[in-house]
């Protein structure tokens, strides 16, 4: 199925000559094309490094421990959980306040919860993605 929806995100962290180091929480709600639809939520808290190159470019890689996904669907709910998640982006800095970044996001989940009971997944639930966002950096120093 392909999934459509937004999804926002913050990091907080520090940085020094270039290399930044930091916490970043994503959330966000997907719908499919199936029929009937699914409805998917997340709300992930990793970790990150980057690196912004002295010239219009940064790299950057979040690291999730600990990732779960709801999904409603029919009129019932599951949760995909002991997950763990990865993201990977490339970021254009040339434009004065924002930030043009291409990310694949890759996942896999160990079990599901449905119902109150929850149940190992064999093989594991994976999911993988490119997005295509906008973001505003700061510094407060």
């Amino acid at each position: 199925a392909n999934f459509t929806g937004t999804e926002f995100g913050a990091r907080v962290g520090y940085s020094f000559l270039g290399f930044a180091l930091g916490a970043e929480y994503a959330g966000g709600s997907f719908t499919d094309d199936s029929s009937p639809k699914n409805t998917l939520t997340s709300g992930d808290t990793g970790v990150f490094v980057a690196y912004k190159f002295p010239v219009l470019f940064r790299l950057y890689a979040t690291y999730v421990p600990s990732s779960e996904i709801k999904d409603k669907s029919g009129g019932s709910t599951s949760t995909l959980t002991s997950g763990t998640a990865t993201k990977i982006g490339f970021g254009y800095t040339g434009f004065p306040i924002i930030n043009i970044n291409l990310e694949y996001l890759s996942s896999s989940y160990d079990k599901v919860k449905s119902s109150g009971v929850s149940s190992t997944l064999s093989p594991k639930a994976t999911t993988s993605g490119y997005a295509l966002s906008i973001s505003a950096p700061f510094n407060l120093l």
